[in-house]
């Protein structure tokens, strides 16, 4: 039953990133996209060396979920000062 939550909680993940990405590519908003996956793919590297020798395998699944769970956030942020700044109507 865990490995099937797991798979919801990926498949949730990467569906919000494709409407984030969608979004600002649609807005002309590009460079968000890349900070985005360079943050994700930062943190997946970073974190995965740091939690290798604690988790074994489990190390670049843990890292991948933390950094998409970053990169999301990070685009959510964007998207809110976005709309405050009036770029983007609710």
């Amino acid at each position: 039953e865990t490995e099937c939550n797991h798979r919801i909680l990926a498949k949730g993940t990467i569906n919000t990133s494709g409407t984030f990405t969608g979004t600002y590519n649609v807005l002309g908003k590009m460079v968000l996209t890349l900070a985005g996956n360079t943050l994700q793919i930062a943190l997946c590297v970073i974190l995965t060396w740091f939690f290798f020798p604690h988790f074994g395998l489990a190390a670049p699944a843990i890292a991948t979920g933390i950094g998409w769970l970053m990169a999301n956030l990070f685009w959510l942020i964007c998207l809110t000062r976005l709309r405050r700044q009036s770029l983007l109507q609710a």
